[in-house]
């Protein structure tokens, strides 16, 4: 009796692994393309982007790209391009929001960092598909342009920058359990992809 229970039980474990499909997702953000319309100090800006990710089951995360203390001048924007800000790799689909925000640095304690405009990327879910689009915190000093989903105008403090950003979802891979259960013990640990001095944010 017992060997017919593990029997049955081993059936039904079969049915459950091959009905649920698996679910495997690598997103990246990179900025394509920042441009200086006119600075803030007639110096020029020191700029960076301050990065804030919010996930539905894990407690925000913070950072800033380029690293402090490092930024960006504002008349040498030509070789900031293609710089990954934000990349999150998904076992399953998982609610996030990405706070994205362009601050021009000033020297503490004297001068406090200026905000210059902020978009915010959300990740949804839905019947378990995901969804993906962006949205704008403050319109006083951010705006989109060009008729595109990811490029914004940031106006803040007498500034006008321009940003494009572009989603990276190429690595997708939603296949069927059933498939995989005989070469599972032989197929080796996926790697993640290397993305340079960007965080890897946890799952």
């Amino acid at each position: 009796m017992d060997g017919v229970k593990q029997q049955i039980q081993g059936i039904m474990l079969i049915m459950a692994l091959t009905s649920a499909p698996a679910f495997a997702k690598d997103l990246t953000i990179k900025l394509d393309v920042l441009e200086k319309i006119h600075a803030q100090e007639a110096s020029g800006d020191e700029l960076y982007f301050s990065i804030t990710e919010f996930p539905e089951k894990k407690p925000p995360r913070h950072y800033r790209i380029p690293s402090y203390p490092t930024h960006w001048m504002s008349d040498y924007l030509k070789n900031v391009k293609n710089i990954a800000l934000w990349q999150k790799s998904y076992s399953e689909c998982e609610k996030t929001d990405v706070l994205i925000s362009l601050v021009e640095a000033d020297l503490p304690p004297w001068n406090v960092d200026d905000l210059l405009g902020a978009v915010e990327f959300k990740v949804t879910c839905e019947d378990g598909k995901m969804h993906t689009q962006w949205s704008i915190p403050n319109k006083d000093n951010t705006a989109k342009i060009m008729n595109a989903d990811s490029a914004f105008s940031f106006t803040g403090d007498r500034s006008e920058y321009h940003a494009i950003f572009k989603l990276d979802d190429s690595k997708i891979t939603i296949k069927n359990q059933e498939e995989a259960l005989e070469p599972i013990k032989a197929k080796p640990m996926l790697q993640q992809q290397d993305v340079g001095k960007v965080p890897v944010l946890n799952r």
